[in-house]
Formats: C-alpha cells, structure tokens, sequence
C-alpha cells in the first residue's frame, strides 16, 4: 500500500511493526500477512493519527495504550461508540488519576 509520507504515519507503523518505507513524497508500507500486529503504546499527535492507531489496535496480539486520543472527539464524536458497538473493548482514561 501506498500513501503520501507523513512522520506521525511512519511513527504509527513503526510502533505497530509495519515495514514501511519511502519512495519520494510517499511512504510504502507492507502487510502484516496472516500475523497480528504487537501490542503498542503510541502518544497519537492528532486526532486522525489516533484514530488510525485505534483500527490498528484491534489487530494487536494484546492491549494497547493510544495517549492523545482526546481529539478523536474533535474530529469524529462518535468514533469510539462505533467501534464498541463493532465489539471493541475500549476503556477511556483521562489521565487524572
């Protein structure tokens, strides 16, 4: 797959286990194949990166901790009610305590 390089895109994949590369202005990543993707704890610097990193962790071989994820309510208010409703265990912390 291709798209357009980006650092928070590297840094996810990265973070995920996705080889990745770069051609010019465009990233190249490879499938994962028939694996599941490690577990990750990934500080997300906006709201579609962070929600990228949600999709990406209901694929992980264990939890996932995504930091940053307040803004996915910014740009999508509903996105974490989806993906529960998809049958996604999705705990919400605000970090206070």
């Amino acid at each position: 797959s291709r798209l357009r390089s980006d650092p928070a895109a590297a840094a996810l994949a990265t973070a995920f286990g996705i080889e990745h590369g770069h051609e010019g202005e465009v990233m190249c990543l490879a499938g994962a194949g028939d694996r599941p993707l490690p577990a990750s704890d990934f500080a997300a610097p906006d709201g579609v990166t962070a929600m990228a990193a949600a999709v990406l962790a209901l694929g992980a071989d264990g939890p996932c901790r995504i930091t940053g994820a307040a803004t996915i309510a910014q740009r999508f208010p509903r996105f974490i009610a989806y993906l529960r409703g998809l049958g996604a265990r999705i705990d919400v912390s605000s970090g206070l305590g």
